[in-house]
């Protein structure tokens, strides 16, 4: 028995060496080896890291008058716990934030949903509620007196995007939405240089929201994310702060537009104009679209599109918007439409270069009794002026009161002439060249206002007229019809009706070459500026071609004495009266203007449906203080559906001149 003691104890003491060595070995295996893993590990569970969202840049109008800047927002998150009473937590919480159970996004479900979509970033917390609450929502109240019942529950305050003036320009500003890309778009970004980025990132989506978003950095209105690292204990509550790293606010962009004028002309036409128009003479005129620039350079002054949208909800809104029949989301400016009598001074050009003129003005002069009997041109019924309506005409009209009272019968004539000189096959090609010359029909867009529907309209080409009724004639067998146009088709598309449209942005640039003998690309943005006041960038104007034919400018149209004639036939639209039907088009509308004034009325035929609906009324013109001086604003407007250019455009037209230069004068006052 004794001698049995010493080999028990050996026994006993190698076992006790062995379970040492052990233990060594795994505190060795834990220590060394996965010592990283679990200290890693240790500090997720430990510490917290909340991402602090950059303010995005501000969006400011020439004069500085903020359109798009941040406020506080509060946002319910939660940290990551293994607390067992989780699913209570959250019940509590859905209990404060939706009682009534209306939000579909505040349910438990859906809170562990967005934990699962997260579960490897268990360090970050996790955000639950998209929308912000505001700082007097009786919610955050709730949420803080019941810190203790909520482990791992609180409100982290973030930038959010809000605009100052409401709706006002909201289709160059555009929105904010959701990230839509997924990991591999991410990867995408971050090999481009743009980090920062997550797949629950607020980005801009729409306007000038979204075309300075995933560029360079020092041009984009997305700043770079700051952080904050806090030690929580084992129920996720919040101890201390251990790092913080400030966010570095994203870039100004400052706009061309003037927004008093943009805000002062939309409010009005909102909530005075359009209701009065539908009520009295146009029940269908529920979209406008009015441009104003300098034509000077190029640069937008307005632009304004009616119905309008809350930029701030468009990415909530969005699909509401996009089902209402009124084409919200639809920038007007950029959307093409059948011109009218605006044309005209497009159909004299293409004669002044012609010479087909001048061959008119040696035939007898042209008589407008209310309609064009011409047999061999247009068949037994002629084709009518719009004076026809009230059962007279306009007498014997020049090409200067033609203009004046956008007489049809004198362009029908003119256009005849074209056809003498040109032939079937090529005389609307004379027609859209000049057009085109003018940047009718060639895309003009604002590259800015991203998102929205840009058109480049359609010129009434030869080839274009003649697919067209290639197309007819495949719906249409049994038709003999040639494939050239008839006279009476040249005759629409000389008054500005038949297979053409242009966007108003077009019509701006088009009378700002008329205005001033030169036409700009238009701008939308000026300037691109840090937040130490550093510019970044800046929009240079871009000349594109001159009307007037000099020995500079070998590809002019016309000469100088042609240039002027053709601004004085627009002079009398708006200052000459007195003459009953015989009277400018506009005058009555800029009778008394303190400021010089010319343009042009259009009043455009549309079919919907096989049938005639209201037309289309616009007005597009220039103002300058006086005769001698150089025209310093352009203004394009189209009402759809409001029958008539006289009546539903140009009172629009002179409302904005009006109130640019009472800011002008008052500015100066200042």
């Amino acid at each position: 028995m004794e001698q049995e003691f010493p080999k028990r104890l050996n026994i006993m003491i190698l076992a006790i060496l062995i379970l040492l060595l052990m233990m060594v070995f795994r505190l060795g295996m834990l220590q060394i080896v996965f010592g990283t893993y679990y200290r890693q590990s240790a500090d997720e569970n430990r510490f917290r890291q909340i991402v602090q969202l950059a303010p995005r840049g501000n969006i400011v109008d020439s004069r500085g008058v903020v359109l798009a800047s941040n406020e506080p927002g509060y946002f319910v998150s939660m940290y990551h716990t293994r607390a067992p009473e989780l699913e209570q937590i959250l019940e509590r919480l859905v209990m404060i934030l939706d009682p009534a159970g209306a939000d579909p996004e505040i349910t438990v479900a859906a809170f562990k949903s967005r934990f699962h979509a997260n579960r490897f970033r268990r360090w970050q917390p996790v955000r639950l509620t998209d929308s912000p609450l505001s700082f007097h929502d009786p919610r955050l109240l709730l949420i803080e007196e019941g810190r203790l019942a909520l482990p791992g529950v609180f409100v982290e305050v973030q930038p959010v995007r809000s605009y100052p003036l409401g709706g006002v320009a909201s289709h160059i500003l555009g929105g904010l939405g959701r990230f839509t890309g997924g990991a591999q778009e991410l990867r995408t970004l971050v090999e481009a240089g743009l980090t920062g980025y997550r797949l629950d990132s607020r980005v801009g989506r729409w306007g000038v929201e979204a075309a300075f978003e995933f560029v360079a950095p020092h041009l984009s209105l997305r700043g770079i994310d700051g952080s904050q690292v806090v030690e929580v204990d084992k129920l996720s509550r919040l101890m201390r702060e251990v790092e913080s790293i400030e966010p570095l606010p994203g870039n100004n962009v400052h706009l061309t537009i003037d927004a008093m004028l943009q805000q002062n002309i939309e409010t009005w036409l909102v909530n005075e104009y359009l209701p009065n128009l539908r009520a009295t003479t146009a029940p269908l005129a529920r979209e406008a679209a009015v441009v104003a620039l300098d034509p000077r350079d190029g640069r937008i002054l307005a632009f304004i599109s009616v119905p309008a949208f809350a930029p701030a909800y468009l990415s909530r809104d969005f699909t509401a918007l996009s089902a209402d029949p009124d084409r919200p989301l639809e920038a007007k400016p950029l959307v093409a439409a059948a011109p009218g009598s605006i044309f005209k001074p497009i159909t004299e050009i293409a004669g002044m270069v012609s010479g087909a003129k001048e061959q008119l003005g040696q035939r007898p002069p042209v008589v407008c009794t209310g309609r064009l009997h011409d047999e061999a041109m247009l068949g037994p019924r002629g084709k009518r002026c719009w004076v026809e309506q009230f059962g007279t005409g306009h007498g014997q009209v020049t090409d200067l009161a033609a203009m004046r009272v956008s007489c049809n019968i004198y362009f029908y004539q003119l256009s005849f002439e074209l056809l003498r000189s040109l032939g079937t096959a090529h005389v609307l090609d004379q027609i859209a060249d000049v057009a085109a010359f003018f940047g009718l029909g060639v895309r003009s867009s604002l590259p800015e206002l991203v998102g929205f529907r840009s058109d480049t309209g359609t010129l009434p080409t030869s080839e274009g007229f003649r697919e067209g009724i290639r197309a007819h004639l495949r719906r249409n067998p049994f038709d003999r019809r040639p494939l050239n146009p008839y006279p009476g088709e040249v005759a629409d598309i000389a008054i500005g009706q038949g297979a053409q449209s242009y966007t108003p942005l077009q019509v701006a640039n088009f009378m700002a070459m008329l205005a001033t003998g030169h036409r700009f690309q238009p701008f939308i943005v000026d300037r691109v500026v840090s937040v130490t006041g550093q510019v970044m960038a800046r929009t240079n104007p871009e000349l594109l071609a001159s009307l007037v034919r000099t020995p500079e400018n070998q590809a002019g149209l016309i000469d100088d004495a042609q240039w002027r004639h053709l601004k004085e036939g627009l002079r009398q639209v708006t200052q000459v009266t007195g003459l009953g039907l015989n009277s400018g088009t506009a005058s009555g509308v800029f009778r008394g203007a303190p400021y010089f004034s010319a343009g042009k009325t259009g009043t455009a035929e549309v079919m919907q449906g096989g049938r005639f609906v209201d037309s289309h009324g616009w007005f597009a013109g220039w103002a300058a203080t006086d005769a001698i001086s150089t025209p310093e604003i352009v203004v394009s407007v189209l009402v759809k559906h409001g029958r008539s250019g006289g009546s539903a455009a140009a009172p629009i037209a002179r409302r904005v001149l009006d109130e640019y230069f009472r800011l002008k004068l008052a500015r100066a006052g200042q």
